[in-house]
Parts: structure tokens; C-alpha cells; sequence
């Protein structure tokens, strides 16, 4: 095999049954300044990397701006952490419309042979601006209808897991319970409505109360509420059932 150095792209190619591979080597460029052998040559590759370092400075800019965008999206609509992509779906959309209000560089009216029309130009930004409206209002009534579908599912499986039982605690008639550790936790603060009765008591006629920022523990030293009126019986073998799970403050 023979090697020969060129300044040709690298190839490859069959003659008389030999392989030749040709090797390009080094020229002047914006990465190698220093193999320019003329003023005109440096001087055009010094421009290349002025080029292209404000192109990859422009792209950093517009990133940190939409960055700081979602940050502000996100800060604005109450979104927690794990709901960045619905802010990051907002944001790309108003610059989308911010590029679409800028529209193309029009024509030069003496190369054209048209006169500028101002009129139209209005009317586009015009309608720009109403469809960014519109999609805003539309993203941003999908993204709370998003919200309440996730809290009341959230809300629903906090009810399912809730478990709550009457005991004594300091001599008086007590209920205590444990809360499910639901996933993602997007009601921290929750009131439980319940129904304490005895064996026997028909639903609805037992002991009807509302525990407000439940947080669970499941014993005397735990999370706990005195029950008013005591029951009847003896509190371990009393009924508790949970009748709805609220955010605090509902």
C-alpha cells in the first residue's frame, strides 16, 4: 500500500488492482489562522470565526432568554417542577409568534416595482398578534383544565388510601389515621371529612367532623382530633369512614 499526501479530500480508489489513500492535509481556516500564507486568506478565515462565534453567542442569548422565559411561565401560572414541559410548550409558542409578528424582511419597493404596503403589513401584525392571543388563551385553559384534573385525581386517590380509626387518647374519644404517600404530592395541605359512628348506627347518623390539615401519624402522638360528642361505645370498635378529601381552605 502507498500513502500520498495531497491537499484533496480524503478518497479512495482501485488502479491495477493497488489501493491509493489520499490524505488532505491542514489548510487555513478559522480554526487553523495559522497555515494562512496570505493577508486575504487570514483575513477571510479570521472573519469565519467572527461569523461563527456571534452565531453560537446568538444561539446562548436566545436560549438563557428562553430559559427565563419558562422560569417567568411557570412562576405565573403556579406550575410545579414536573409540569415544565407544559411551560416550555407556552413559551416556544409565544416566540413563534414574536417571529411570525417580525414577519420576513419585505421587498425593496425600487427592485420590486411595488410600492411598500403599509396597510397589509399592519393587518398581518394585526392577525399575529390576535392568533398569539388566541393559542395563549387556549394553552393556558388546556393547561388549568390539566391542573384541575390532576388535583382531582390526586385528591381521589388521597381518599382511597386515608385510613382512620377512633381510639383513646388522655381519656377522651379520639381519631387518629395514617395518609397514603400519593405521587406527585400536588396538595400538600388537605381537610378529610369523616363519619364516626358505633356498630349498629346507620350511615349518616354517626358523628360527622372534618379533620383540617390532615398529615396522618396514627397514634396518640400522631396527628389527632378530639371527637365532639364522644362516642357511645368503645372506640376501637367504632366505624370511621372518610366522606371527602379537600384541599385546605375549601
Amino acid at each position: 500500500m502507498t500513502v500520498m499526501v495531497a491537499a484533496a479530500p480524503v478518497v479512495q480508489a482501485q488502479q491495477d488492482e493497488r489501493s491509493y489513500i489520499i490524505i488532505s492535509a491542514p489548510s487555513c481556516s478559522a480554526d487553523r489562522l495559522d497555515l494562512c500564507s496570505s493577508p486575504q486568506d487570514k483575513a477571510r478565515a479570521e472573519a469565519e470565526r467572527r461569523a461563527r462565534d456571534e452565531k453560537a453567542a446568538e444561539a446562548r442569548r436566545a436560549q438563557a432568554r428562553r430559559d427565563t422565559m419558562i422560569n417567568e411561565e411557570m412562576a405565573r401560572l403556579g406550575m410545579a417542577p414536573h409540569r415544565r414541559a407544559e411551560a416550555e410548550r407556552l413559551t416556544d409558542m409565544r416566540l413563534a409568534a414574536e417571529k411570525a409578528r417580525g414577519g420576513a424582511k419585505p421587498p425593496d419597493p425600487a427592485a420590486s416595482g411595488q410600492p411598500d404596503d403599509a396597510a397589509t403589513a399592519g393587518r398581518k401584525r394585526r392577525e399575529a398578534l390576535e392568533a398569539e392571543r388566541a393559542e395563549r388563551e387556549r394553552a393556558e385553559a388546556e393547561a388549568k383544565k390539566k391542573r384541575e384534573d390532576d388535583l382531582r385525581k390526586h385528591l381521589a386517590a388521597e381518599r382511597a388510601g386515608i385510613r382512620l380509626r377512633a381510639l383513646k387518647c388522655g381519656g377522651q374519644d379520639t381519631v387518629t389515621g395514617t395518609r397514603p404517600a400519593v405521587s406527585p404530592r400536588i396538595a400538600n395541605c388537605i381537610s378529610v371529612q369523616y363519619e364516626a359512628r358505633c356498630p349498629g348506627v346507620p350511615q349518616g347518623q354517626g358523628i360527622n367532623m372534618v379533620f383540617a390539615n390532615f398529615v396522618g401519624g396514627n397514634s396518640c402522638y400522631g396527628d389527632t382530633q378530639k371527637l365532639n360528642p364522644p362516642l357511645a361505645c368503645k372506640p376501637e370498635t367504632a366505624i370511621v369512614d372518610v366522606r371527602s378529601v379537600t384541599v385546605c381552605g375549601w
